[in-house]
């Protein structure tokens, strides 16, 4: 039956049935087949894989998604595996869920991830209260970010928190956060680990919060493909807009220069404003002094061809077999 109340006395000392994996000066656990090419940690598959390799992936990482998505990547897998670690160690351990809870930190230790304290765990769940505090010395994810980036402001141990998370959520039933207040690769002593239910976190756990619900890097490039399809309709839309716009008022604008506030030259008016967004040549017929050439030229300088010259020629004196419209 999983543990639905914990006093802080019960986790003072290990049981034996723990401690004697970590009392030894060698490991006793590892086994290796090299003629098979197998090695094995507590009767668990694995292999071997040195602190540089890591770093170097733990880099790459970053540079190629970026440190938020990282950092997300790795918290929530260490969630994962914590989940099922937990119910491994719950089923080895005769479902005694004391006994789970302080797997963890032992056979962490024995496959050389840390040296780990517990300082203080204890919860209620039917109050709704759960407080676990950590201490790993020699941190294997500090020590790998260290060796990625010497000079780091923030606590990095990610899937490490995440782990105990979710090793923790699996077997207590409820929704466990874990946050690292302080960090070796930050230049702390220790990496410290604090642990509560999501309902006791405020905002300094949204980060943790966001990272299950992250989206993948195809659906956040193909979210914003469609926010630039969308702003470049928009924009095509506007320029469109803006261009009727400029049209309506350079022909306003051509027509304002002209005195004609008689009712008879409201129609011209209108036809001038027609022909300025025409490319087809224009007539103007009319006897002399009737405001022709006004015409023409309010015409040509609220058209697009406006930066083109214009030019005046009198045909008065010119035969008929010359003049062709």
């Amino acid at each position: 039956m999983k543990p639905a109340k914990l006093s802080a006395n019960v986790f003072l000392e290990l049981p034996p049935v723990l401690a004697h994996y970590i009392d030894s000066d060698r490991n006793l656990w590892v086994e290796g087949n090299p003629k098979r090419g197998r090695l094995s940690m507590l009767n668990r598959s694995g292999t071997f894989l040195e602190l540089e390799s890591q770093a170097i992936e733990r880099r790459n990482l970053i540079r190629i998604i970026g440190k938020q998505r990282a950092r997300a990547l790795k918290y929530h897998s260490g969630f994962e595996v914590g989940r099922r670690d937990a119910q491994r160690h719950y089923e080895q351990h005769s479902d005694n869920g004391r006994l789970a809870l302080q797997a963890a930190l032992v056979y962490g230790q024995v496959q050389g991830n840390f040296i780990a304290l517990d300082k203080k765990f204890e919860f209620d769940i039917e109050s709704g209260s759960l407080y676990r505090e950590i201490e790993l010395q020699s941190c294997v994810e500090a020590v790998i970010h260290r060796l990625t980036a010497p000079d780091t402001d923030e606590c990095v141990c990610w899937q490490t928190a995440g782990y105990i998370s979710g090793h923790i959520s699996e077997l207590v039933g409820k929704k466990v956060l874990t946050i690292e207040s302080e960090c070796v690769a930050h230049g702390h002593d220790i990496c410290r680990f604090v642990s509560k239910l999501d309902s006791e976190w405020g905002e300094e756990a949204d980060w943790v919060r966001n990272s299950e619900a992250a989206s993948s890097i195809e659906e956040e490039l193909s979210r914003r493909d469609e926010l630039i399809s969308d702003a470049q309709k928009a924009a095509r839309k506007a320029q469109a807009s803006l261009g009727g716009m400029n049209r309506r008022l350079r022909s306003d604008l051509a027509t304002d220069s002209l005195i004609a506030e008689s009712k008879a030259m409201l129609p011209t008016i209108k036809r001038m404003q027609l022909c300025m967004i025409s490319k087809a040549p224009v007539l103007i017929a009319g006897e002399a002094g009737v405001g022709k050439e006004s015409i023409a030229r309010s015409i040509h300088y609220g058209s697009n061809r406006k930066k083109r010259p214009f030019i005046e020629i009198d045909c008065k004196g010119m035969p008929d077999n010359v003049l062709k419209l």
